[in-house]
């Protein structure tokens, strides 16, 4: 009778373990566990702040409690990026998600990235290891250090859907031989392209504010530019902002050139 009784409390442990160990939060079976992440509820809407998982591969769930997850949350004080230093290798983003915060993934080993086209703030993905990214027309600012040092890119399109390219989206990108900036950008924030390896770049005649370094160091022998655009000393480089400016801030495609004046307008 005591051995019967005991071999029952045992099988009835192993079905609350195994209860247990498979509770998903989350709702769904193929995510990663809630558990593993911190969130906070606003609304009725979750922003994930944190992850303590063990990395590899990470699905990230479309909804934690049955509230849809709607961010990733932006790094502040000594608050870091949700995956920051993780050991992430790939992540498979829902399209729940519409904001992508600051430092997110930084320092993961990414490769690449699906960005669905829900999100409309991109950053966070500074100092990984991704080849490749494509923009969706859905994303409206890149944010700050979206992709600093990104040493791995060697090409971007900025859809017409962006306004606005954040200080330093793109810093230390030194293979970026190639970029193509969409028509409805407005401003490019200070160090946006500083340390790439462009030779030549369009700016759109949307562009109205070009702040200060934000084509620095970089290989440029040929700028095409809209007319009457705000451009800060030494955005470019030492010479084109006096170039521009004195030449009555022309449309045109202006050549870099071996002597003073170092710039000189297309006829």
């Amino acid at each position: 009778m005591k051995k019967t009784i005991k071999l029952t409390l045992f099988a009835g442990m192993l079905i609350v373990l195994a209860v247990v160990g498979c509770s998903n939060p989350s709702g769904d079976g193929s995510s990663t566990s809630a558990s593993m992440f911190t969130y906070d509820e606003i609304g009725g809407k979750i922003t994930i702040t944190g992850y303590y998982g063990p990395g590899g591969a990470v699905k990230i769930p479309a909804k934690i409690e049955g509230k849809p997850v709607i961010a990733l949350k932006s790094y502040s004080g000594y608050s870091l990026g949700v995956f920051f230093n993780s050991g992430l290798t790939s992540v498979t983003i829902p399209n729940s998600i519409t904001s992508i915060g600051d430092y997110a993934f930084s320092g993961t080993l990414l490769t690449s990235v699906t960005i669905p086209d829900s999100v409309t703030y991109l950053s966070g993905f500074n100092s990984t290891q991704l080849t490749s990214i494509t923009i969706p027309n859905s994303v409206t600012t890149i944010g700050v250090d979206a992709f600093l040092y990104c040493t791995s890119l060697t090409s971007v399109t900025i859809p017409n859907s962006v306004t606005t390219i954040g200080n330093s989206a793109f810093y230390g990108c030194t293979n970026l031989s190639s970029v193509t900036i969409g028509n409805n950008v407005k401003t490019i924030e200070a160090w946006a392209f500083n340390n790439n390896g462009l030779t030549s770049v369009t700016i759109p005649n949307s562009v109205t504010t070009i702040e200060p370094y934000a084509f620095w160091n970089n290989d440029l022998t040929s700028i095409t530019i809209g007319a009457n655009v705000t451009i800060a000393t030494y955005a470019i480089d030492s010479f084109f902002y006096y170039i521009y400016n004195d030449g009555g801030k022309l449309a045109g495609t202006y050549q870099a050139i071996a002597i003073s004046p170092y710039w000189v307008k297309q006829l």
